[in-house]
């Protein structure tokens, strides 16, 4: 009886790891190319705690470091706030709620010193677009060219 209790607790907690659910949770992913003849060094975006208001911009937690390769930048995080967005207007709809700009982080060098710029983009510039992935939703955010 043990043995057979046993059995049924592990298939249990089995069913939950396989299928759990992603509730709340989401994908933020950025793209983009930085329009400069400087090095780029870093780019940093804006993590969902700092877009739905969390934290400030200085935050450790506000800012993702993207990969940059020939200034272009891409950016790929999860976010498990709680908050499940239907579509691309509600979580912009949010986001605009809390910041009037949309904030990043540009580290390059110029004249081998390395400097940072913090760049606001109007949020008409920055095309989002919801993309369906097996388990949780992808936010896209294309945020084109961004002239240093």
């Amino acid at each position: 009886m043990k043995k057979i209790n046993g059995i049924i607790i592990l298939l249990f907690f089995l069913s939950h790891w396989v299928y759990g659910q992603a509730c709340g949770m989401y994908k933020i992913q950025y793209i983009g190319k930085i329009s400069s003849n400087k090095q780029i060094k870093a780019v940093y975006l804006p993590t969902p705690d700092f877009l739905e208001g969390y934290v400030n911009f200085r935050n450790e937690d506000a800012l993702l470091k993207a990969s940059v390769n020939n200034n272009q930048f891409n950016g790929y995080l999860i976010s498990s706030l709680g908050r499940v967005y239907r579509d691309e207007q509600q979580i912009l709809s949010v986001y605009q709620s809390k910041h009037s700009k949309f904030k990043i982080k540009i580290e390059f060098l110029s004249k081998n010193v390395l400097k940072t710029k913090i760049i606001e983009i109007d949020w008409n510039d920055i095309q989002v677009a919801k993309q369906k992935d097996t388990d949780m939703s992808t936010f896209l955010f294309d945020l084109k060219t961004i002239n240093l």
